[in-house]
């Protein structure tokens, strides 16, 4: 067995009902927690209620910043850790997908370190960070057990990622019936992301035998769960398969936290940014080229994980094409050559088999945004 490193130093706690049943875990984090969310799906989906029995049991004071959007700006978290420093929060408590779970860790830092919102990613952090609780409601993000935050620039609306173990969650609470209300589109998304994160992060130059394990199985469980559904109604996604997708995410979480993505995730962020492409679906836009190319390359280590999930790489291809659904349109060559500039030096294509390369990734954009063009 080679060299490996395997760091997860949050308490994840799983199963129904895992929040009410395990709330003594977070009496040590301190009598005041702050809690982010968005303004609807927390409540709806019956985790806040969940929470505010959770803490009200612990006999923990609570207060709500629920402004946080999708694909959130600095500004509002700068806003947020400003409400955890006037309250004198103890903690924070982040309830939702991806957007409030990843707000909340810079408002953990910045609540600590007051500073300008460029200096986030310079990395210095003196103070430290408030502890962090997350209760996850999708499943896709695997933010959950991971030390990344997307965060968007307020000015460029450019999305840039922050890592750091202050980042981490003390405590991950993960309870799959937070899913059940999810609707289709939205649940397809979410599996995407998570399928793409146990996919990059199993091709990964960052990758070793744990990590690949976690890999697998969260691929397995998406791809399965996800051609379970295709086509479903939201009533009609059982339980059991929502708990796959959101179990597999989780599995998918820990190779992401230790290797980070490949070239898929940077190259969809701009139609997330700029045309409202869902994050999933816009990182699976370019999945098929990544199996393709890691199979070229990798020819062993793709065998073993096509096997896993009994389909070929043609066949995988061809059903994340079809579920994804996404219609290319033309950009400008001009719009394309700004892009490449962008991903430049992009650490992943650095980790992605055998380094990807900007003029790659051109023959890529041209095909898909330029198809009559010919690139020489």
């Amino acid at each position: 067995m080679s060299n490996f490193m395997l760091h997860l130093p949050v308490r994840v706690v799983g199963g129904i009902d895992c929040i009410r049943q395990n709330s003594h875990w977070m009496k040590p984090l301190g009598k005041r927690a702050l809690i982010v969310t968005g303004k609807h799906s927390a409540k709806s989906c019956g985790a806040y209620d969940d929470v505010i029995a959770a803490l009200t049991e612990c006999s923990i004071e609570y207060e709500l910043f629920d402004e946080v959007m999708q694909n959130p700006y600095a500004s509002v978290c700068q806003k947020g850790a400003a409400k955890a420093r006037e309250w004198n929060a103890d903690f924070i408590i982040a309830i939702g997908g991806g957007s409030p779970l990843d707000a909340a860790k810079a408002m953990a830092i910045l609540a600590r370190n007051p500073m300008e919102s460029a200096e986030l990613y310079q990395y210095h952090y003196p103070n430290g960070a408030l502890p962090l609780v997350f209760v996850g409601t999708t499943a896709g993000t695997g933010s959950e057990i991971s030390p990344f935050a997307i965060i968007s620039n307020d000015e460029t609306g450019e999305k840039k990622s922050i890592a750091h173990d202050y980042c981490y969650g003390t405590i991950a609470y993960c309870d799959p019936k937070y899913t059940y209300s999810l609707p289709y589109n939205f649940t397809v998304s979410t599996a995407l992301d998570a399928f793409a994160h146990a996919v990059e992060c199993y091709f990964n130059r960052n990758a070793n035998e744990v990590t690949d394990l976690f890999a697998i199985r969260g691929a397995q469980l998406v791809l399965g769960a996800l051609r379970a559904i295709e086509g479903k109604e939201q009533n009609e996604i059982t339980p059991d398969q929502r708990a796959n997708l959101f179990y597999g995410s989780l599995y998918a979480g820990v190779p992401l936290a230790h290797n980070g993505t490949a070239f898929c995730h940077p190259m969809g962020y701009f139609l997330s940014e700029e045309y409202g492409v869902t994050h999933g679906r816009a990182c699976t836009v370019y999945m098929p080229e990544f199996l393709r190319r890691s199979q070229k390359l990798m020819p062993q280590k793709a065998a073993v994980l096509f096997q896993a999930l009994g389909l070929s790489c043609e066949e995988i291809c061809e059903f994340l094409t079809r579920i994804n659904n996404f219609t290319p349109f033309e950009l400008s060559k001009d719009k394309i050559e700004a892009l490449l500039k962008r991903w430049d030096g992009c650490k992943n294509f650095v980790c992605s088999p055998e380094g990807y390369t900007v003029e790659e990734a051109r023959k890529v954009m041209y095909s898909i945004y330029r198809p009559g063009d010919k690139l020489e």
